[in-house]
């Protein structure tokens, strides 16, 4: 998609992006959202972002200096005239219009998932600071309807705008990347990826499950699981289970991937395994599909929204019937050949770009000034 161009006119917009958060949690969904932002913002017409930014380390005074008066006085500094805040948390005061975007409900649905901290800030201050901003962003249908409504903000007053994939996910990883990948996971058998950090609303047990009861001679059966974003020293329950169903030898937990190496996980992969309970937008199945994977993921959430046909969407509480997809996607070439050409032809709808100009929108529409068309 593309802009219309700048309104004849309009003046530009100098626009401040708080990264205090992101730069404290790079590995976050939050933080990876922000930065392609920013970066695709840079090549919007009429739209100069300048990024701003607290302490670099966590605590709570340093913290609370940065929201009482460190971001609006950095605002003013840069000379914005709107503040962005992309990852949740924003001032208390701010010289300028404010934009939050508020990515999804999942500290409500979920608080187990978060720190006491956290939920204590989003269930006290967060719904009074989108109640304050001029508009609130968020990432998906399905997220607008549940930001309304576990914020108490107005559904007009949420804009969405939909993330996008990088370009890195629709280039070919190298070869040798993706052959250490599949060396290090161990040789034979199918293998199944499941990124990120394994919290519960994630839904790794059915994963595991379908492992440890998959029949004799099935594909399932003989199938190997990397599991991305985390060790399993903060995850013992899971830990055990694997342990106890003898799973150790075929469960493989990477830690944190950075960003550039991704690419080569995914290709590895014989099927990307997604089935988490909730999600704001879902960036790891699309990602999945721009590099050429199949995917299995719930029908829960947003998933339907974003993934469409491009994926076997299952519900998350049906083992048999997650375990029968996967095995499909495995073994059946119609089905995998029909995924991966409907997957990257999905993916390549969510463009960075096309985030920028949405978002660019919505900073006209808190300064009060004519959205930009976009056509595609």
């Amino acid at each position: 998609m593309s802009s219309a161009g700048q309104a004849a006119g309009e003046r530009p917009i100098r626009v401040a992006l708080d990264m205090t958060f992101p730069r404290r949690y790079p590995t976050w969904g939050f933080s990876v959202y922000a930065r392609s932002l920013l970066a695709a913002l840079a090549h919007v017409d009429g739209v100069h972002p300048q990024e701003i930014g607290g302490p670099p380390r966590s605590g709570l005074p340093a913290t609370l200096r940065w929201l009482a008066a460190g971001a609006s006085a950095a605002t003013r500094s840069v000379g914005a005239r709107l503040l962005h805040c992309p990852a949740f948390v924003a001032p208390w005061l701010a010289s300028v219009p404010t934009v939050i975007s508020i990515l999804d409900a999942a500290a409500w649905r979920f608080p187990a998932d978060y720190p006491l901290e956290w939920r204590l800030y989003n269930r006290l201050i967060l719904p009074r600071l989108g109640r304050r901003s001029r508009r609130v962003v968020t990432i998906s249908e399905a997220s607008r309807a549940e930001v309304s409504q576990y914020y108490g903000l107005p559904v007009g007053k949420i804009e969405i705008t939909y993330p996008g994939i990088d370009e890195i996910y629709f280039l070919a990883p190298a070869s040798p990347g993706v052959a250490e990948v599949r060396g290090r996971a161990g040789n034979g058998g199918p293998l199944l990826l499941f990124v990120g950090a394994p919290v519960p609303r994630k839904n790794l047990p059915l994963v595991l499950r379908a492992l440890g009861s998959a029949p004799a001679g099935s594909a399932m059966a003989n199938a190997r699981l990397l599991i991305t974003g985390a060790t399993d020293d903060g995850f013992a329950d899971d830990r055990r289970w694997i342990g106890e169903h003898g799973l150790a030898g075929r469960v493989l937990w990477t830690g944190p991937v950075p960003q550039a190496r991704m690419p080569e996980m995914y290709a590895a992969a014989d099927v990307v395994v997604y089935p988490s309970r909730y999600e704001g937008f879902g960036l790891p199945p699309l990602e999945a599909m721009a590099i050429g994977t199949p995917v299995v993921a719930s029908n829960a959430s947003c998933l339907p929204e974003i993934l469409g046909d491009a994926a076997v969407l299952v519900d998350p509480d049906d083992d048999a019937a997650f375990a029968a997809a996967v095995e499909a996607a495995l073994t059946r070439t119609d089905l995998r050949t029909g995924l991966i050409a409907r997957g990257r032809t999905r993916a390549a709808c969510f463009t960075w770009r096309a985030c920028a100009q949405a978002t660019a929108n919505v900073y006209r529409q808190a300064l009060g000034t004519r959205p930009v068309p976009q056509s595609t």
